[in-house]
């Protein structure tokens, strides 16, 4: 009914899924497990208390700093993000390039 390579395509595809999404099993059973007991509830005030100053200029920094920080901040986490969507998409890209490299039928053609 499904072809050999079919098969083999379905397989490697999930497996390049599972291996993307490995991290995130971990922190989805951890999440499950924290509303299931109500473990690890927010507290607001302790929170509060550590993150006293976020969003606002640090102790000893003037507001053009912060203002600065800010920004310099914002464009390197898009800048890196992007650069890490980029790997990503080139890495699936020649992964599925090898997959077709591998499987293709070589013939013998005269030179």
């Amino acid at each position: 009914m499904f072809s050999k390579h079919l098969i083999i395509y379905g397989l490697l595809l999930m497996l390049i899924f599972a291996l993307l999404g490995s991290g995130s099993y971990a922190v989805f059973y951890e999440e499950l497990v924290v509303r299931w007991t109500g473990e690890g509830v927010i507290n607001w005030e302790r929170i509060a208390a550590i993150c006293g100053w976020a969003g606002s200029p640090g102790p000893g920094e003037s507001l053009w700093g912060y203002r600065i920080r800010s920004t310099w901040n914002m464009i390197s986490a898009q800048m890196g993000m992007t650069a890490i969507y980029v790997g990503m998409m080139l890495i699936f890209y020649f992964l599925v390039r090898l997959v077709f490299w591998f499987t293709e039928k070589r013939t013998n053609q005269p030179s």
